[in-house]
């Protein structure tokens, strides 16, 4: 049936009818943490019916409610009284619906709800009324809709089969009776009906891919059969379990919020200090499925494996690239990362902050998605105000003087060493010939807070008319004084001369310079191994 989203609004504005007498509980308390599917609205007795899963009500908390429109998720407050509730501050995330039924529908909808006066539940359906008369009528949610989990055995109690290691079989039920997951090789889907703790599947459809290792397709065409056999199920906050025969069962746990998470680095929380990264260092933290971790230390890629029972965390062997990193204190933040990693014991996530606990209380602070959150300025002095150039004696002198031109990679290292404690004299001198004057080569640092160095050490020097040559692959990752952080690629170039004086020690100078800004989320060891390619 198709209705106008303007005729629904204004039966709510001009119909105030008496509102019936509600029959059923009205315990707001007993809100918190249901979630609902509308499968109905409207005038009693002329209601317009929604398929069921589309639109969706879920109270958060005892002040937090949202769901789906069934086009837009979209979230806001609520307030109950006896068996009085009120929602407002509703907002929504503005996609495009294509149908234009769903999109007047949705509205409607949303229009509803901040008309709403009074509600009750009664026998899994909850029943809301507006000012105007009109009737939201819901129906409780499986408990299983939303919940991932991953299958750990299977078969009787007296003949319990682990799944094959390294395999990862998962099972996710999705709204409108959809569960969708992997069967170790293959991704598959199928429809479910749940009625108290009966379960019945409907046809299994997957991808058919080839796999290797036939104990693992053995084990998926296993898996699917027993899902399309599905009898019964039980459900505990930590374990699922699926009768596919009298006996026979599959057992599942929770996947955690953890896997396919991203994170980075923010600090090092010791028991009587709070020690944050270095500034321009990027730390990330990845859970892969499959128990896999990866990331960067700063400086180096490194990976391992691990595992979560409830809170508790671990992992196992770092394993890392070796690359020689020309910022000593980066190295040595990195090789600290990967000890805690190795010692970690559980972890917590709560508000986008990842807190993970390892050796004698101390622990690793994150945020999600590689947010990072600002550091402080550094000051301004009388010769530096935001937006202007530096002076050739601003900067952070914090950072320890290094000054090695004695190899390209210690020249690359003194040249940025430079640059982060603000001594451009020094640095525009590591130039053989400047690629600009003076004053635009300090004024190119005017946003620059600091700059982290990653390189691959040069294997090749090139030899011509008395000068050594040598290609740099280079990563920089800028940090500006606002807090936003920019990543560059590219080629450096240095060259010595074997034509120095007798009295002088042959030092390295920079010849050349090829540098490109890359996305943020650039992979760093594709990046250095492509720098120098086209030279």
């Amino acid at each position: 049936m198709r209705f106008s989203n303007l005729s629904f609004i204004a039966i709510l504005l001009v119909s105030f009818t008496i509102t019936p007498t509600v029959m059923g509980q009205t315990d707001g308390s007993n809100l918190v943490g249901t979630r609902w599917q509308l499968v109905s609205f409207g005038t009693p007795g002329s209601e317009t019916t929604v398929t069921p899963g589309t639109i969706t009500l879920e109270f958060m908390n005892e002040t937090e409610m949202g769901g789906s429109g069934g086009c837009n998720s979209y979230g806001g407050s609520y307030v109950v009284d006896g068996d009085v509730i009120m929602f407002s501050q509703i907002a929504s995330t503005l996609i495009a619906c294509l149908d234009t039924d769903v999109a007047e529908r949705e509205q409607a909808y949303f229009s509803a709800l901040e008309f709403a006066e009074r509600f009750a539940v009664a026998d899994n359906t909850l029943t809301i009324w507006t000012v105007g008369g009109q009737q939201l009528n819901f129906e409780q949610m499986s408990s299983l809709v939303g919940t991932r989990w991953q299958l750990q055995s299977y078969g009787t109690p007296d003949d319990e089969t682990p799944v094959v290691a390294g395999s990862n079989v998962t099972l996710e039920f999705q709204q409108g009776g959809q569960f969708v997951g992997s069967g170790g090789c293959n991704s598959y889907g199928a429809t479910y009906t749940v009625t108290d703790d009966i379960i019945s599947v409907g046809e299994v459809v997957s991808t058919k891919m080839a796999c290797a290792g036939a104990a693992i397709m053995e084990q998926e065409q296993g898996f699917f059969n027993a899902l399309q056999a599905a009898q019964r199920f039980e459900l505990s906050d930590d374990q699922l379990t699926i009768w596919f025969d009298e006996e026979a069962r599959l057992i599942f746990a929770p996947v955690s919020e953890l896997i396919g998470s991203a994170w980075q680095l923010q600090s090092f929380a010791l028991p009587d200090e709070e020690v944050r990264v270095i500034a321009g260092s990027n730390v990330t933290l990845e859970f892969q499925p499959g128990n896999q971790a990866v990331g960067s230390g700063g400086c180096n890629s490194y990976g391992g494996t691990y595992t979560i029972s409830g809170d508790m965390l671990s992992f196992g062997e770092i394993v890392s690239t070796e690359r020689a990193c020309v910022d000593a204190a980066i190295m040595e933040q990195e090789q600290r990362f990967y000890d805690a990693l190795q010692s970690a014991v559980r972890y917590e996530v709560t508000g986008g902050q990842l807190t993970i606990w390892y050796a004698e209380e101390s622990r690793l602070i994150f945020n999600q998605s590689g947010v990072v959150s600002s550091p402080p300025s550094p000051p301004i002095t009388e010769d530096s105000s935001p937006g202007s150039a530096p002076s050739s004696s601003s900067g952070s002198a914090s950072a320890e003087l290094f000054d090695n031109p004695d190899s390209p990679v210690g020249l690359l290292a003194s040249y940025y060493n430079a640059i982060n404690r603000g001594e451009y004299e020094r640095a525009y001198a590591y130039w053989e010939s400047a690629p600009n004057p003076f004053d635009e080569f300090v004024s190119g640092f005017a946003d620059t807070a600091s700059v982290q160095v990653i390189v691959e050490p040069p294997t090749r020097y090139e030899g011509a008319a008395g000068s050594l040559y040598v290609a740099i692959p280079t990563v920089l990752i800028a940090l500006h004084h606002d807090g936003n952080q920019l990543m560059f690629a590219g080629c450096f170039v240095a060259r010595k001369s074997n034509l120095s004086p007798p009295d002088e020690e042959p030092v390295w100078h920079l010849y050349s310079a090829d540098i490109v800004q890359v996305p943020n989320d650039s992979d760093i060891p594709s990046l250095l191994a492509g720098a120098c390619s086209a030279g």
